[in-house]
């Protein structure tokens, strides 16, 4: 009896579709792993660009703030405007404290000596009250970078449409 062992159709453009969901999934695996490597390999470059510049701007907008609410308040009260000037201020001015509260507690772990502060030294700090002075990157650090990496970049976004907000009032405000 003659064995004839040829694939049916179907048995054929299974075995296709198969063998093609591995590649894919095998080369996704691969891209993830070579995506973890990179980003484990430039942490300390990337961890010192984005936390010194979401700083800068922090300081900026909390400095921005300070002298705005103080302009405000020099202005006489009596003037109808004064709360629909100062209201504004203050919402975004707790939003930026806020801020400010969140990126020292995502800094502190790559500081290398993390100051002992209470929350009115958080309140009062000043760009130059803090030290920049970065531990070294190990193996953990840069795995904690990793995992924190998300929300440096949606602080970073909190303060660009806090920015946004602010430039909104201003012009608001030049134009009335």
């Amino acid at each position: 009896m003659p064995s004839n062992s040829s694939l049916a159709p179907i048995s054929y453009g299974s075995s296709i579709v198969g063998f093609t969901s591995f590649a894919f999934t095998f080369f996704t695996f691969l891209r993830v792993f070579w995506e973890t490597i990179l980003t484990l390999w430039s942490a300390p470059k990337e961890m010192r660009a984005y936390m010194d510049q979401l700083r800068l701007e922090i300081h900026n907008e909390r400095f921005y703030f300070l002298s705005a609410l103080r302009q405000t308040k020099s202005r006489s009260r009596s003037v109808k405007k004064y709360h629909q000037d100062v209201s504004p201020l203050r919402i975004l001015n707790a939003s930026v404290k806020r801020i400010h509260r969140g990126f020292n507690r995502l800094e502190e772990p790559f500081l290398n000596n993390p100051p002992e502060r209470t929350e009115k030294d958080i309140e009062r700090s000043t760009e130059s009250d803090e030290g920049t002075d970065y531990a070294p990157m190990t193996l953990r650090r840069r795995w904690r970078w990793m995992r924190s990496k998300a929300n440096v970049i949606s602080m970073a976004d909190q303060v660009n449409r806090i920015q946004t907000q602010r430039i909104t009032c201003d012009t608001s405000n030049v134009l009335m």
